[in-house]
């Protein structure tokens, strides 16, 4: 999350900033972890395809 946060500092405006940063705490003590667990999960069970094709654009824009 630190790394999103120093990525986002020069783009933004110090309120902006601000208002992301407690956007960033608020996830990382909410809905994160829970989120992270199941990428995890997810990911472990298609031991053969890459992380992202559950995600990735189809050839017509849409999303698998």
């Amino acid at each position: 999350m630190r790394q999103y946060e120093r990525t986002v500092k020069p783009l933004v405006t110090p309120d902006e900033f601000e208002k992301t940063v407690a956007a960033i705490k608020a996830f990382a003590e909410g809905d994160g972890p829970k989120l992270q667990r199941y990428l995890v999960a997810d990911d472990a069970s298609k031991k053969h395809t890459s992380y992202i094709s559950g995600v990735a654009p189809t050839p017509r824009g849409r999303f698998a």
